[in-house]
């Protein structure tokens, strides 16, 4: 029988090949025994994209009185780094999955050229890799890729998040999983808007997950994410747990991290200096603790400015990092400055989405930085 999509859409049909390809791939190795190594992006729809396609896997391997042999482990660089798969590596040569053949899951990462030097890694030793991610795509070899599902391949975008083609994903592999709402989660995580995510959220409203309750529930996972150790029975308990304990952790989690995301955003909003509809922050002078994350911090803002102001950006320097929230002016996106920037400086990289990135830079070249991208954009 013939499994129906949580939402279907257009995007959804284009793609369905490659979720069934991958939902087939995925559900042979827990039928072998080989070892999966699911690595998400450490943000929001990271972690819904993650813990969706884990539970999904570990509960067919439960019904199959399978051993364990799914890890999951967050990353917190937004790209799959030679140092990520060195440690997959390591993980997948265990004696016990001898003669069996392993699979990388990589969520919310894996589609650009970054990602390419540790997946050249993995199939050097015959580690397949599946890609779920919702980057835009530049010019990337498709052979180091077994399945890559991106709506970016079928004339889509970011708006569809890797958390909502995760699920879909789990979905295949296991119907009767509790992570529909995650779809929806890790759309409002990442700000997006569009049919996806009102699909979606519909989806997320008839298993008890209203809107509301879903901005609490991000606004707890961000804080708790942003420990950087992972507890992985409390996080479990937040995004698929009972409805008493997670209501609970919600009031607990999102609570106190308000308190230091408003203590934060009054700082940005007292030294933000303006150039028309353009804010710009010395992040890195005005944080005191980790948390809201440079990121974040910038995003706070942003999303503040917006309401008033839709042409709103907002640039946030740090010693070494420049943080972009917004629609750059010129025709420009976060993919094209970097290229200007690495075509005027040294060690620049980075990435991110057209309006939301961060790009890196050596400190020595920051105010040279400042100076080249205030001429690009005004």
């Amino acid at each position: 029988m013939e499994i129906k999509p949580v939402f279907y859409s257009d995007a959804f049909k284009k793609l369905k090949g490659k979720f069934e390809e991958a939902a087939s791939i995925l559900k042979g190795a827990i039928d072998a025994s080989a070892p999966i190594v699911i690595r998400h992006h450490g943000d929001g729809d990271g972690y819904c994209a993650g813990i969706a396609i884990e539970q999904a896997l570990l509960e067919v391997q439960e019904n199959n009185y399978g051993r364990p042999t799914v890890t999951r482990y967050p990353l917190r660089a937004p790209k799959y780094e030679l140092c990520d798969a060195v440690a997959d590596l390591r993980t997948c040569s265990n004696p016990k999955f001898r003669n069996k053949r392993p699979i990388v899951v990589i969520l919310d990462n894996g589609s650009t050229t970054q990602d390419e030097a540790a997946l050249r890694l993995l199939k050097l030793y015959r580690i397949d890799a599946i890609v779920v991610d919702h980057h835009p795509i530049d010019k990337i070899d498709e052979t180091l890729r077994k399945v890559h599902i991106n709506a970016y391949l079928v004339g889509g975008n970011g708006d569809y998040t890797a958390g909502m083609l995760a699920v879909e994903l789990a979905n295949l592999i296991n119907s009767g999983a509790h992570v529909k709402h995650l779809a929806a989660l890790s759309g409002v995580s990442d700000k997006v808007s569009g049919e996806w995510l009102e699909g979606y959220l519909k989806v997320a409203e008839l298993n008890g997950y209203t809107l509301k309750k879903l901005q609490e529930l991000y606004l707890a996972l961000d804080y708790m994410i942003s420990f950087r150790m992972e507890s992985y029975q409390l996080l479990r308990d937040l995004l698929i747990g009972e409805h008493d304990n997670q209501e609970k952790l919600i009031k607990l989690f999102a609570g106190e991290g308000e308190k230091l995301r408003e203590d934060r955003l009054n700082v940005l909003r007292e030294n933000a200096k303006f150039k028309g509809s353009t804010a710009i922050v010395d992040i890195g002078a005005l944080m005191t603790n980790f948390y809201p994350a440079p990121g974040r911090s910038v995003g706070l803002l942003y999303q503040e400015l917006k309401k008033k102001d839709e042409k709103a950006l907002v640039l946030g320097y740090g010693p070494h990092f420049l943080t972009i929230r917004g629609i750059l002016p010129q025709g420009l996106t976060v993919t094209t400055l970097i290229e200007k920037l690495k075509a005027q400086f040294q060690n620049v990289d980075g990435g991110g989405h057209d309006v939301a990135g961060t790009i890196h830079f050596l400190p020595i070249d920051k105010e040279k930085v400042q100076t080249f991208v205030n001429k690009l954009i005004n």
